[in-house]
Order: structure tokens, then sequence, then C-alpha cells
């Protein structure tokens, strides 16, 4: 089910995501930046007390009927919570999101313990990263320091072609970055260029390029000056 605990945030990423959904001129803001008039923003809600969901999830398959019957077994049951979740207008397109405010946020380790959930995650994201991206798979950085980015672009690759849905043609990975947050001390707060280049670094190490992967749309969001 949903996460109960998703309350009202104070600060960081969670907070600007909630923020940025539940306030018209910077839903707006968000809008333009993707190049779209509008989304049916499905989370996270304040009137929903800020749920984030699964895409497995029985209470999200009824907002998005065009994942009752979608095999997610590529994952273990437990998949990953997404920052964000909205839909076009027309209900073709799918985005999932996932907001950082400050650079380390990215790092993350691969929290499955039995063998089965991790030999399930670990074929799916190196089937991935060496049949899709045609770079050397490397556990240390896709399972344990950027697992987390990892696991989004592999859901992101089997969801356009893998899957078939009823409705959705196309989903969209959105990787929100709040530039100079200043919820956070001055340690914390990136600059723009330091988002980009960081995120060059990151997707050189792990798909072998500094480009922007398929299907991914990177925003830099001035939060701090909001």
């Amino acid at each position: 089910m949903s996460n109960p605990s998703n309350m009202r945030a104070e600060k960081g990423s969670k907070y600007w995501m909630q923020e940025i959904v539940n306030t018209k001129f910077l839903r707006k803001e968000l809008e333009n930046k993707l190049g779209v008039k509008s989304l049916e923003w499905i989370s996270p809600l304040e009137n929903e007390s800020y749920d984030e969901y699964k895409l497995t999830e029985e209470k999200l398959k009824k907002k998005i009927p065009s994942l009752k019957d979608v095999d997610f077994s590529f994952w273990p049951k437990n998949g990953p919570e997404w920052d964000a979740i909205a839909l076009s207008e027309d209900g073709s397109e799918l985005y999932l999101f996932e907001a950082k405010s400050y650079e380390k946020e990215m790092l993350s380790n691969m929290r499955a313990t039995s063998d089965e959930s991790i030999e399930k995650i670990r074929k799916s994201m190196r089937k991935v990263c060496e049949d899709v991206y045609k770079n050397k798979y490397d556990s240390s950085l896709w399972e344990k320091e950027y697992y987390q980015i990892g696991n989004r672009l592999t859901f992101l690759y089997n969801m356009n072609h893998e899957m078939h849905f009823d409705k959705i043609i196309k989903v969209k990975l959105v990787l929100l970055n709040v530039v100079f947050d200043i919820t956070h001390d001055k340690t914390k707060r990136t600059q723009l260029d330091a988002w980009k280049k960081h995120y060059g670094d990151v997707f050189e190490k792990m798909t072998g390029s500094r480009i922007i992967p398929e299907d991914v749309t990177m925003v830099y969001f001035y939060c701090g000056f909001c």
C-alpha cells in the first residue's frame, strides 16, 4: 500500500516535489519546462497526505487503469517508490519523477536481502547496462553507489520496450534537480554547472556516455529563489 508516513516535508527534494505539485505557479513552471500544456498529477497530492506510490500498488492501478495487467516480473514485488507521478492530458504518456536537492543525495545502495531478489535485480540491471547501453556492468556502481538511478533506468527501459499498456504509449523519466536549495545549509546547495557536470560523470560511468539516456528528461529547478 502507499506509504502513510508521507506527510508534509520540511526541506530538501521531498519538500520541493510536494511544493511544486501542489502550488499552481510552480506546477505550471515545471510543466512549461517539460514542454506540455498541463499534466494530470497523480502524486504527491496534498489532499492525499502527499502519498507516493510504487507502480504495482492497487490504489495506483485504480488511478491509472493501464497499469492493471502489466507484468512487472522483471523486478521483485517491492519495487521503487516514485517521488511524483503524472499523466499527459490524453493519458498516452506516463511521467515518473525522481527529485534530488544536492549531489550526494544520488548515492544509494541495493537493500534487497534475499538471494532471489538480488539475482532478479542484478539480471535486469545488467541487461540494460550491457544490451541497451553497450557498457560493461559494474556492480559497485549499479548496485552500491548509484543503485537508485540504476533501477530507475531499468524500469524506464522495460516499460518502454518490454511492456504493453492499454493506453500509455510512452513512459518518461524526469530527473528533477533543485538548484541552490535554500532549505539546506550552504554545504549542500548545488549550482547548475555542478549539477550538469555531476550527471555527465554519472551517466558516463553507468552507460558509457555523457549523453542523457533515451526517454530521460533533465529538469533544473531554481526553487532557492521562489
